[in-house]
């Protein structure tokens, strides 16, 4: 319906209507009348809708989306009467809608992102039944319980909510597959990582109160871990039985640390350690004959031995403000190599003058003087310093340039 404006409905032409879904249409602005026997009600991409008339009569409502309509919104806070069981609500910053604990009895996915003017009840909000929720982007006070119960819980992403509280001892549900928790300002410890069986995905960032146990265990079932900004986090990291780890990332973590003689797991695709001061060794990296990306950043602390060689196939190496940094062994045999970063690492060398084993797409090396005579031998551009852009920082400039 690219071309309609206003839809006056069919309430009475088609009375047993239970699915409506409205996509793409950016002149539409209003809904007067819905079928009263909607079950699924779907709206898409409406740019310019801003009323959705009779949606609080829709007693008979399980599913519903509204996504992509910055202009919908209603005259007054109303509460709804359907009780749902998915329930959407996605770049609608003007929505005035209330959910009420009558609406979530049988809830099973609750998804609203980016919908400031939404509402929910402070607490008491979430139904056993559910199996999704997310939550990103909502302004107003929130009290999250205790999760444990929840078995049917599989995906639970809270980001972006500055009002939003987590039970100072978190217990992660026993079924969750993927947490994303991002920005929560309460102090909270994170429970139940070591037995967890079923986790796939964890992501923390930018939870500056967050504490994890001494000596952290993960989940040997997961796939995906990162931790950003997390300052308060003193554990040990542990990666027994991680056969499935694919993906690393650890940064502005500046008290975390990694057992030095516990070996990274072996299934690493990529792995990016930034801003990590109690980093010393990467143990087992030479063994990583998954490992196609390799960024390393502002770890002041961190070495490489003699035994720790580069893995072969690699694709990515960024190296950059690592001071101690000594040895890079391998280097020159990574037949696959497209990118090549190395900067600001004054004591960095090779054990030989022996050129790259391929040009790699994109070379770069500064301000690594150890490395300045081997670039000469074999031709490559050496920078003792990174250009400025006039009025730039240098420090955050660089990072923005080479991350």
């Amino acid at each position: 319906m690219p071309d309609l404006e206003e839809w006056y409905g069919f309430r009475s032409d088609l009375p047993q209507l239970k699915e409506l879904r409205i996509t793409n249409c950016p002149i539409l602005r209003t809904l007067l009348i819905l079928p009263t026997k909607l079950e699924i009600l779907s709206i898409v991409e409406c740019l310019k809708l801003s009323s959705l008339l009779g949606l609080h009569d829709l007693f008979h409502l399980c599913d519903l989306w509204l996504v992509g309509c910055p202009d919908l919104q209603f005259p007054k806070i109303i509460p709804l009467q359907a009780k749902f069981r998915k329930f959407e609500c996605r770049e609608c910053p003007k929505l005035n809608l209330l959910l009420g604990p009558q609406n979530v009895s049988s809830l099973e996915i609750l998804f609203l992102i980016d919908c400031v003017g939404f509402h929910l009840p402070a607490d008491n909000f979430l139904s056993p039944t559910l199996a999704s929720l997310w939550i990103q982007a909502y302004l107003n006070p929130l009290v999250l319980p205790q999760l444990n119960t929840f078995y049917c819980l599989e995906e639970l992403r809270i980001c972006g909510c500055p009002g939003t509280q987590l039970p100072l001892n978190f217990v992660l549900p026993p079924n969750l597959k993927y947490l994303d928790i991002k920005d929560i300002p309460n102090k909270f410890r994170l429970l139940g990582l070591r037995n967890h069986s079923s986790l796939l995905e964890l992501n923390i960032s930018g939870c500056r109160e967050l504490q994890l146990s001494q000596e952290e265990f993960l989940p040997s079932t997961l796939v995906h871990f990162c931790t950003i900004n997390c300052i308060k986090v003193k554990s040990t990291l542990r990666f027994k039985n991680c056969d499935h780890l694919y993906s690393l990332k650890i940064k502005g973590c500046p008290e975390l640390q990694l057992l030095p003689n516990d070996s990274l797991p072996v299934t690493l695709v990529h792995l990016h350690i930034k801003d990590c001061l109690r980093i010393t060794l990467l143990f087992g990296l030479q063994y990583l004959d998954c490992l196609r990306d390799l960024h390393l950043s502002c770890c002041p602390e961190l070495q490489l031995s003699l035994d720790e060689a580069l893995p072969n196939e690699l694709r990515t190496v960024r190296i950059v403000n690592c001071p101690k940094l000594t040895l890079l062994v391998g280097l020159q045999d990574l037949t696959f190599l497209n990118e090549l970063h190395l900067a600001n690492c004054p004591q960095l060398q090779l054990m030989c003058d022996t050129p790259l084993s391929s040009m790699p797409d994109h070379l770069e090396i500064v301000g690594c003087p150890g490395l300045r005579e081997w670039c000469y031998i074999n031709g490559y551009e050496y920078k003792e310093v990174i250009p400025l852009p006039p009025h730039a920082d240098y420090n955050s400039w660089m990072m923005k340039k080479l991350f």
